[in-house]
């Protein structure tokens, strides 16, 4: 899901891990938002944070966190996973629920001399991501390096579907720290992007959606402050005549309040720049693989005659891009689905020999792949 390759060569230093630093922060966090303090009395969640000092309790724990990663990154291999997370140098924050189920986790190597944090794993159950474990994981983990070690530089190789969620945390792919603080200690790797997150040290992350609600607030009583009282307009009384519509500028008040059509595109835009963004990155992932070509346009009834015989509810690239245009797509779900089409169309036509066949099996995993990172299972 998110990550950076090979742990580098140098020795963090001594970390000291204790139980009570956690067990008044995030245990109480995930009672904010969507946890309620129920939820956490039934399932007992809490946060561990884990090293292979060689005791069996977090043995178990780091074995679930391995697991949880091989999960959630299936093309990594399995070894390399086990390798870092048992490895003494490295560490982690794990989201724990009774018994010893990890249902989020944080694998990361602290640089004490160098004053920055590797991080090289992060991951959540999709079964737990709509509760906001991920941003709660992440906010407790910048309090804790924060707080603890007095570091404010995070890196991070991020792939193409981390890199969403990491900038909504702060990170930015415009790296500021030198390169010789940190050249030599992480791998590059072809395909990912570095990416920093440098921590303001005055800022509570644990609060951060307290203070931004004050902050919201405090922008919206200067505008009340400023703004001249509400001025009423009588009816239009056109409609009487018979006219069925009107230009909206010719409308009292209209005008003045300095709304114009542009402003209500962009707000049309803005309710759909969440799910749409991530369509679009998803979509313009499978366009550029080389196997997506015959996938890119309707097909010819020309050349393949038979085809639309056989295939009765045909979909292509193009035509999922222009129902995304068109705002067709209200969730992630409806997307797939008609993604989904293009894969099994191609696989009902053509035999399972064909590179049009094998072409799509490819696709398919790719996009099942993504979707999986975007907590929609198929």
């Amino acid at each position: 899901m998110f990550v950076s390759f090979y742990p580098p060569p140098e020795s963090p230093g001594k970390v000291m891990l204790t139980e009570e630093s956690t067990s008044n922060g995030l245990n109480k966090d995930l009672r904010n938002g969507n946890t309620t303090h129920s939820e956490e009395q039934q399932y007992g969640t809490r946060l561990r944070l884990l090293n292979n000092d060689g005791s069996r309790d977090n043995l178990i724990l780091l074995t679930g966190i391995k697991e949880l990663f091989a999960t959630a990154l299936p093309h990594m291999p399995a070894q390399y996973i086990a390798r870092v997370v048992y490895d003494r140098y490295h560490y982690s924050l794990a989201i724990v629920r009774d018994p010893v189920k990890v249902v989020g986790g944080i694998c990361y190597r602290p640089f004490l001399e160098k004053s920055f944090i590797e991080i090289v794993f992060f991951a959540v159950d999709s079964d737990q991501q709509v509760r906001g474990y991920g941003t709660k994981l992440m906010n407790y983990f910048k309090d804790y390096i924060k707080d603890t070690f007095n570091i404010t530089q995070f890196l991070v190789y991020a792939d193409d579907f981390a890199v969403g969620f990491f900038r909504k945390n702060g990170f930015t792919d415009e790296i500021t720290l030198d390169q010789d603080i940190w050249g030599g200690h992480l791998k590059d790797y072809t395909g990912a992007t570095l990416m920093q997150c440098t921590l303001i040290p005055k800022v509570k992350y644990r609060q951060i959606r307290q203070i931004l609600e004050k902050q919201k607030q405090a922008v919206k009583n200067k505008i009340a402050q400023t703004c001249k009282p509400p001025i009423i307009y009588r009816g239009l009384e056109c409609f009487k005549n018979g006219v069925k519509s009107v230009d909206p500028m010719s409308v009292p008040g209209i005008r003045i309040s300095g709304w114009t059509p542009q402003l209500e595109n962009q707000a049309k835009d803005i309710k759909r720049m969440s799910h749409y963004l991530v369509m679009k990155e998803i979509l313009n992932r499978l366009k550029s693989h080389p196997s997506s070509l015959p996938f890119h346009e309707p097909v010819n009834g020309d050349d393949v005659p038979d085809y639309y015989d056989i295939i009765k509810d045909p979909m292509d690239l193009s035509t999922v891009l222009k129902r995304m245009e068109n705002n067709r797509y209200r969730s992630l779900l409806e997307f797939a689905i008609d993604m989904q089409k293009i894969w099994n169309n191609a696989k009902i036509y053509n035999k399972s020999d064909t590179i049009f066949y094998k072409s799509a099996v490819e696709l398919e995993g790719i996009f099942r792949e993504a979707m999986f990172l975007k907590g929609v299972r198929l």
